[in-house]
């Protein structure tokens, strides 16, 4: 199933560039033009049936394997995640060829261990497997499994304007040296936060309060226009637990309801009450939790 987002884009076609892995300064570019979407194994009937049978796991049957994306150029895949990857063989078809021009069992793309599916670019941590190679496609890329039967999946993407060119899909990327700059970028660490380019005067507010049981503590009242660019709240141990029971709480220009309420683990990627995240964005490093 298909989900088109609404659409942004000035560059020609950063997505499909794995530069643009490293460029955080990207990130905050309006963009026109680009179609975001997404396959995914979610319940077709609303329910929440969103892989666990595999009823909803693929868009159509071939031949008794499981087509799970049919794509439509100028494109690029930008993210593959999975917690279920199974020994079974996964191909790409890239623009209507009869070969594959990927083949390999499902869960080798996320080792790290087949090029060009490479640390840092992919990985298997908490929540499953994911890839960030980008997969570019001038006419089609057809996402083909060879089984029976497979369970959960999300596959994003972006759709360029007519006539727009896109990188052929290179089986030798990426390049070391390409590779070292997301390395270093990724691994910016909560202290540091990525290389973004922001204009204005940046304040540091600092605080060290006690939350005493069934008590609130505000952290930040600001009576002026601005932004938050970063927050970070240490030690991350204390947030810890299955009880999620410590809320975080932002109101903006004294707006009656909340527009985050939810447990600070959550807020920061904890998963199954441990810290999880870690992102150039959003995480925990080091004993802190951080958010830019």
């Amino acid at each position: 199933m298909l989900f088109p987002l609404a659409l942004t884009l000035a560059s020609a076609i950063p997505m499909a560039d794995l530069s643009a892995l490293s460029s955080f300064d990207r990130l905050p570019t309006l963009r026109t033009g680009i179609k975001f979407g997404a396959v995914t194994s979610y319940d077709r009937t609303e329910g929440n049936d969103d892989g666990f049978s595999g009823t909803y796991s693929f868009v159509r049957k071939e031949d008794g394997n499981l087509v799970l994306a049919d794509l439509k150029g100028p494109g690029c895949i930008t993210r593959f995640h999975t917690p279920t990857p199974s020994g079974d063989t996964l191909e790409f078809y890239i623009d209507g060829e009869t070969k594959p021009t990927l083949s390999m069992p499902y869960r080798d793309y996320f080792t790290g261990e087949h090029a060009p599916f490479v640390r840092p670019v992919v990985e298997w941590a908490a929540g499953g497997a994911y890839s960030y190679l980008p997969i570019p496609y001038q006419k089609s890329c057809k996402v083909l499994l060879r089984a029976a039967r497979t369970q959960f999946y999300d596959l994003n993407f972006v759709q360029y304007p007519e006539g727009t060119v896109v990188p052929k899909f290179d089986s030798k990327a990426p390049t070391l040296p390409t590779l070292a700059n997301i390395s270093s970028a990724w691994a910016q660490t909560a202290q540091k936060g990525p290389l973004l380019v922001m204009n204005g005067v940046t304040e540091r507010v600092a605080f060290d309060k006690i939350l005493a049981p069934g008590k609130t503590v505000t952290l930040l009242d600001r009576k002026k226009g601005g932004r938050i660019t970063a927050m970070s709240l240490s030690p991350a141990f204390v947030f810890q637990g299955r009880a999620r029971d410590t809320l975080i709480r932002i109101t903006w220009d004294g707006e009656k309801q909340p527009a985050v309420l939810m447990p600070v683990g959550d807020f920061f990627g904890y998963a199954f009450g441990k810290p999880s995240m870690r992102s150039a964005l959003l995480g925990s490093d080091n004993g802190t939790n951080y958010c830019f």
